[in-house]
């Protein structure tokens, strides 16, 4: 049997290809002669290496040390599994070094460590190539093995190298690093502390095709594998292509506005929390939650023009803490939610969202249709600028829908519009429920408390039975917790009232909850 692996080379490359011819000169026996360390590197693929401790777990570790009949630069090596690895599973090393030393009086150096290997699998004859950083020049090479995947058994039926001579013709370089503890910012991020070369220029690519000087960068989230070259000048060889590692760009969990002056897209898991730099400009797209504490987001800079938080996809805020927002300019509110978006509201904390100008507090604004609000906690206060409910669609524009489940919201309208609903000049509301909390909304100047002002329109408002709904003066209260205050505060007699803090004239016949003398009843 033949194991290969294909290498490709190019004119004006130092060609890697397989090195195979090494003398074994010291390691850990084998479960008998024919197995033991030697015929890892005999370069025979019919014999193995096999190992077996004398306890039922692993214990300690197997080596083999050889020598290379060159020098040569490693560029990545080679194990292979051996004839019964489907058979008897579990054999193949689970965490190893490799060390290595040009000469034979030199300390070893580490050029691979694994570290609970997820790679190899249980399969007859099969060889996993390991690429190496490596960039100089060895012949004498350790390989240490301290834990198996299952039990007390190691096997392999080959180990060696692939590299190419040290010709002379090498440039000189100190490779590339990658770079540690980078955290989404929304901003390109470079990847890699750049290397140095003498005798020609260092390349990088992280697809191992496509190569550029430039340092590669990114913005997402993610895992990015790291490829570098050397190309060498007139005089120098190009060197073949190293695997330098894995980037990664971690999630900012906790986000201090305070830091952020550009425009910052949170991702899922966020927490913002801070007063905001006036040039912070902060959004959420689809699938997102992110968490409000403690943030304030009330003071721009100059010539700004967006909302002061922006939910441009689905997206859930959780409120902990004490928050405010504000919109930019007359036309943004403080929440805006684009269209056919849904934002979802909860928590225990509080939200003052105020609007910039000609806009809802929460909703949208004349530039702006307002997808769905969803509010299932928190306090939260909204106050509607001119023409501009606290939550709702701005002038002209319309709102999807708004539904409470909870909380304590407080919804005041601008002038001309209502508390919860709909702005002036021909805006919509699609429909508004209250299924929970406490809600009070408090209408503009000529305007309405719940529902569309004059030449606007708005579908159903639904309230659930089991909630008071009371209008003193310009503010509507719905709150099942409020109903008997509300109509203490209406009556002091004996009349009967509905949860929504209507007189009914006379004792009720029908089953349902009544308020009574100040007193909530049920009649069955």
């Amino acid at each position: 049997m033949t194991l290969a692996l294909t290498l490709l080379a190019t004119a004006g490359w130092a060609a890697d290809e397989p090195i195979t011819s090494y003398t074994a000169t010291g390691g850990t026996e084998g479960v008998n002669a024919d197995e033991g360390y030697a015929a890892l590197v005999d370069n025979n693929d019919d014999t193995k290496w096999c190992v077996k401790t004398t306890e039922d777990a692993w214990t300690g570790t197997a080596y083999i040390e050889f020598k290379s009949d060159k020098a040569f630069v490693p560029t990545s090596y080679v194990l292979c599994t051996a004839n019964d690895n489907s058979s008897y599973k579990g054999r193949n090393p689970l965490t190893w070094v490799i060390k290595a030393k040009k000469n034979a009086s030199d300390d070893w150096t580490t050029i691979a460590s694994v570290e609970n290997d997820k790679v190899m699998e249980d399969k007859d004859f099969k060889a996993y190539e390991f690429f190496l950083t490596s960039t100089a020049v060895y012949q004498y090479f350790r390989f240490e093995v301290s834990a198996v995947h299952d039990k007390n058994v190691l096997q392999l039926s080959e180990f060696y190298f692939i590299g190419h001579s040290d010709d002379g013709n090498d440039p000189t370089f100190t490779p590339p690093t990658i770079r540690e503890n980078l955290v989404y910012t929304y901003k390109e991020l470079e990847l890699v502390q750049p290397g140095s070369v003498v005798g020609g220029e260092m390349q990088y690519s992280l697809n191992n095709r496509e190569w550029s000087t430039e340092v590669p960068k990114q913005t997402a989230v993610g895992e990015y594998p790291v490829y570098y070259r050397v190309v060498g000048d007139n005089t120098h060889n190009t060197t073949v292509s190293y695997l330098l590692g894995t980037a990664s760009i971690k999630k900012a969990d906790f986000v201090d506005l305070s830091t952020i002056d550009y425009a910052y897209w949170a991702t899922d898991g966020d927490i913002l929390t801070g007063k905001a730099h006036p040039d912070a400009h902060i959004l959420c797209g689809a699938g997102v939650t992110v968490t409000f504490r403690d943030m304030d987001l009330t003071q721009f800079g100059e010539g700004h023009d967006w909302a002061g938080f922006c939910v441009a996809g689905n997206a859930t805020i959780i409120l902990e803490g004490n928050n405010k927002l504000k919109g930019c300019l007359p036309k943004y509110p403080g929440l805006l939610v684009n269209k056919s978006n849904e934002v979802i509201i909860k928590g225990d904390g509080t939200l003052e969202v105020e609007a910039g100008g000609r806009a809802a507090a929460i909703g949208g604004g004349p530039a702006n249709q307002c997808g769905r609000i969803v509010i299932d906690g928190g306090t939260i206060i909204a106050r509607g600028g001119d023409d501009s409910p606290g939550i709702g669609g701005g002038p002209g524009k319309s709102c999807k829908g708004i539904t409470i489940n909870g909380g304590h919201v407080t919804a005041i309208g601008g002038k001309g519009a209502a508390g919860i609903g709909t702005g002036t000049s021909n805006s919509a509301c699609n429909f508004i429920t209250i299924n929970g909390g406490t809600v009070i909304a408090t209408k503009g100047e000529n305007g309405v408390c719940i529902g569309a002002v004059e030449g606007s329109s708005c579908g159903p408002i639904n309230i659930a039975t089991n909630l008071s709904d009371v209008t003193v003066g310009d503010t509507r209260t719905i709150s099942e917790t409020t109903a008997i205050s509300v109509v203490k505060s209406i009556a002091n007699d004996a009349n009967w009232y509905d949860m929504k803090g209507q007189n009914l004239q006379s004792i009720p016949t029908q089953k349902g909850i009544y308020i009574h003398d100040g007193k909530k009843l049920v009649v069955k």
